[in-house]
């Protein structure tokens, strides 16, 4: 039941910080008639929540109720407050909490919407100071100011509810998820058709970034646990925004780039018992590949050391009648090259991606410089070594081919639309 434009002014004098009691009080001036007050209290209450760390709520509201001109220096704001050159030292503050106030409301009507106005747009004893450290918000943090008002424009949010399928297995659908307030349950689909939990990812979190580097499709689905709110990305207009912002896309890939690296360094077998794994990653580039994409042709000169960031590899042999077999797959975390990289002799096996992939690369020349200061890993490449060796060995013996996420902010969002933004 709506509340009147009086009882609205108490609540906000009765709890001054409190950001929903100032989204009802802009309720009640636009239905007193009030628009353009009512303009300035959403404006004043969107600029409120940035001030207060509240990214997401500053930028629902902004979205939904501001005007172009006032949305733009909105997000101009955000970026100070959360872009590449936001305050990065000190503690997080937690943003003020303003006494509440004994305020006698008039009872004429236009004097209740001067006290409105007044009370609604007075936020200096809400905020934090422009030098306070704010959250860090994921792929927001790194992004310079023309690039992060860029990226804030296209984002559209999403409200969870349990059992909502964000992304599909096997589909190339080329969505980026943020997920701020809730979790998200990680299943794969097995070749007997049954479903696996195989983990749980909670915000504030990326979901679905590999798609903003490849067109691989999905190896596992995402689905919803319980309500909550996320921030779609479009993977294809970020692309597009590149067009204009090259340094847009190069910024957001180098950041899923730098994931793909944390996850390799935790999982790799290889890496595993590596020191220094940081400086070691530093020395490999990150490759995209097709689908079909052939990385290494058998009998080729050492191309190097690969790791599999994301997606499948198959290892395949030609004996000296011609026969092929695969003799085997590789997957996220799995290395190869490892063979020629250690004998400098030709490749002993082809390595191909099906359905395409990245990878990480240290070309064979780059070898030496890394191999004096990390012993412990030509040890583990060298074991790695043995193990394939002895694949091959056993197929050319044999002859046979065998082929085969604060507290609910979800009413900042509720209602948002194209059609719900202003003109």
């Amino acid at each position: 039941m709506s509340i009147t434009l009086e009882q609205a002014i108490q609540a906000v004098a009765a709890a001054p910080a409190d950001l929903r009691h100032r989204a009802e009080l802009a309720n009640a001036l636009e239905r007193a008639g009030a628009q353009e007050e009512a303009d300035a209290v959403w404006q004043a209450t969107a600029r409120a929540a940035a001030g207060r760390g509240e990214f997401f709520v500053s930028l629902a509201l902004g979205r939904r109720y501001l005007s172009t001109e006032r949305l733009e220096a909105l997000l101009a704001d955000l970026a100070v407050r959360f872009g590449a050159g936001r305050p990065r030292q000190g503690p997080l503050m937690a943003p003020p909490a303003a006494p509440a106030q004994t305020l006698t409301v008039p009872a004429d009507p236009d004097e209740q919407v001067f006290v409105a106005l007044r009370l609604g747009t007075k936020i200096d004893d809400i905020v934090l100071p422009k030098f306070a450290r704010m959250p860090a918000i994921p792929i927001f943090e790194e992004l310079p100011a023309e690039d992060f008002v860029a990226l804030a424009r296209e984002v559209e949010p999403v409200l969870l509810r349990d059992g909502l399928e964000l992304l599909s297995q096997d589909t190339v659908e080329r969505k980026v998820f943020l997920l701020v307030q809730g979790q998200a349950k990680t299943t794969v689909r097995t070749v007997d058709g049954k479903s696996v939990d195989i983990g749980v990812r909670r915000g504030p979190t990326l979901l679905g970034e590999m798609s903003l580097l490849t067109e691989v499709p999905r190896k596992t689905s995402l689905t919803a646990l319980g309500p909550g709110i996320a921030w779609r990305m479009d993977a294809e207009r970020i692309v597009e925004l590149g067009l204009q912002r090259p340094a847009l896309v190069e910024r957001v890939r180098t950041l899923v780039k730098q994931r793909l690296l944390a996850d390799l360094l935790e999982h790799s077998r290889v890496l595993g018992a590596v020191p220094n794994k940081d400086a070691i990653v530093n020395a490999f580039t990150v490759r995209p590949y097709a689908k079909g994409a052939t990385v290494i042709e058998q009998n080729a000169p050492p191309p190097g050391l690969f790791f599999v960031l994301h997606g499948d590899c198959e290892v395949w042999v030609t004996d000296a009648d011609g026969n092929a077999a695969q003799i085997a797959d590789l997957h996220e975390g799995d290395a190869f090259g490892e063979m020629s990289l250690l004998t400098g002799q030709p490749t002993t096996a082809s390595v191909v991606m099906p359905d395409g992939g990245i990878l990480l690369h240290l070309p064979a020349a780059d070898w030496h410089k890394l191999s004096g200061a990390a012993p412990t890993l030509g040890e583990a490449l060298t074991a790695l070594a043995d193990v394939r060796r002895t694949e091959i060995e056993a197929f050319v013996a044999d002859g046979s081919v065998d082929i085969e996420e604060v507290a609910d902010t979800a009413w900042a969002i509720e209602g948002l639309t194209e059609t719900d933004k202003k003109a």
